[in-house]
């Protein structure tokens, strides 16, 4: 049985033990070296490389790992050095991205011009790093998943990249790359001489997939209020009061200024914010929407010259009532006559939430089946998803339910893996070929002149420590 280990920089390898995973964090290698003879302490002290290369071969198995990060090297006794390094994944951390892509509008649409595929996500972060890692792309879902990558460190948006589209990032030491594919893809060995440990049991029925929170719109009926200064409460303003009947030396003079809050009619199981469902501004993670705004157009403004009028009558902001509910604020103080009187009633467009006591806010959802015969159901949360229905004529119909349909079904293989779940141990190396089974791999290899080892211990199709674990 033959064991070789080579570390650029450093002396004789005895021991490696190295832990990689399949997410975009580093692997960690500690590898025992020696400096010198042992009774030699000149070369102890002096200085070793920041970034190396390791190299391990063993009974036809040959890996290398490239531009390993020396994170830290700690002396031991009769000249002998233990070294810790990372895996070339560290360089993600360093370089920082520089655009968006994947931009949608509030009814889901995509912006061609920042359209880009997973593949080509991918190799924005290949490039933004210089060239320095290679990662070749696999099986990945077909939807864009979004990328408001700006700013953000590679690192970063690596992980995003992962967590949106439900795949793995697999090294392959024996080609020196990694392999960016879905979870659960592809195939591993037929383990010789294994020994298998099952992962956490799991008693999965069902994944639900729910969006953020559905943002409806609608017409809404409201009627002109002045705030009780005594109560806080929201008093109706009588109908019949004459636009020209308010003495300006009378304390009725200010009577215009009343007809600036309107309560909508319907409030219950309804939330209301101070926008429309429309947007103006692109930005997937903080939409700029279209202020809610008092529909006129049907009236004859009055008046039409007053200085503190602004040009339109739209809502700028909400009041929450100490005794519960919500009025709109508007920029106008005078919305409508009707006839020679006042109008106090007006029909208000924005948007609203909806909410129920025992459910909560409502949301668009996705079930996946997993087991018929289990019990448990988890939720997965996909908040950049953000779903509207509207009936007006200017807000294009909704292209959410199918973006969130796509992003389930992708999202839901890793969660009913085609093979066994659990761990591989096995006393000796073989190529994994970058599948999507692998959610971690250990390698250790021990290669004294007497007493040589072989060791590798696999996670299938789940990542160690992040177990779905139902009591």
């Amino acid at each position: 049985m033959t064991a070789n280990i080579e570390l650029a920089g450093f002396g004789p390898v005895h021991r490696m033990k190295f832990t990689q995973g399949s997410t975009e964090i580093a692997g960690r290698c500690v590898a025992d070296c020696s400096v010198g003879s042992p009774e030699s302490v000149e070369d102890i002290g002096q200085p070793h490389p920041r970034t190396t290369s390791l190299q391990a071969s063993s009974e036809g198995w040959f890996a290398k790992w490239p531009d390993m990060y020396v994170r830290k090297v700690v002396r031991a006794r009769k000249g002998y050095l233990q070294v810790i390094l990372e895996d070339s994944r560290w360089i993600l951390d360093k370089y920082t991205m520089n655009r968006n892509h994947n931009e949608r509008d509030s009814a889901g649409d995509l912006k061609d011009d920042s359209s880009k595929t997973v593949k080509e996500l991918v190799e924005e972060i290949v490039s933004a790093v210089s060239g320095k890692l290679t990662i070749v792309v696999g099986q990945v879902p077909s939807y864009y998943p979004p990328a408001k990558w700006a700013g953000k460190t590679c690192k970063q948006a690596m992980k995003e990249l992962l967590e949106y589209t439900g795949c793995r990032l697999v090294y392959r030491p024996e080609s020196e790359d990694y392999y960016f594919t879905f979870a659960g893809s592809g195939a591993t060995p037929a383990f010789a001489e294994e020994m298998y440990k099952p992962a956490p049991p799991n008693n999965l029925r069902a994944v639900r997939f729910v969006t953020a929170p559905t943002l409806y719109e609608s017409r809404e009926s409201a009627i002109a209020v002045t705030i009780n200064e005594t109560t806080g409460a929201a008093d109706a303003i009588a109908a019949g009061t004459a636009l020209d009947t308010a003495p300006a030396t009378s304390a009725s003079a200010k009577t215009q200024h009343h007809y600036r809050l309107w309560k909508p009619n319907t409030s219950e199981g309804r939330l209301y914010v101070s926008h429309r469902v429309k947007s103006q501004l692109i930005d997937p993670h903080d939409p700029q929407f279209e202020k809610g705004r008092v529909i006129r157009d049907q009236w004859e403004p009055f008046p039409v010259h007053q200085p503190m009028v602004d040009g339109g009558a739209e809502i700028v902001g909400l009041i929450e009532l100490t005794s519960g509910g919500n009025v709109f604020v508007t920029n106008h103080p005078v919305l409508s006559a009707d006839g020679n009187n006042y109008s106090v009633t007006a029909t208000v467009l924005t948007g609203h939430h909806r909410y129920a006591e025992s459910t909560g806010l409502v949301r668009e959802e996705k079930v996946i089946e997993i087991d018929s015969q289990a019990t448990d159901e988890l939720i997965v949360h996909l908040d950049w998803i953000k779903p509207i229905q509207s009936s007006e004529p200017d807000v294009p119909a909704s292209q959410w339910d199918s973006v969130l349909n796509g992003v389930a079904q992708a999202l839901s293989r890793q969660y009913r893996p085609p093979g066994r779940v659990g761990t591989i141990e096995i006393p000796r190396f073989y190529q994994l070929n970058g599948s999507g089974q692998v959610g971690c791999v250990q390698y250790e290899l021990q290669a004294h002149r007497i007493y040589k080892k072989h060791f590798m211990r696999v996670a299938l199709n789940f990542t160690p420590g992040n177990e779905w674990v139902f009591e």
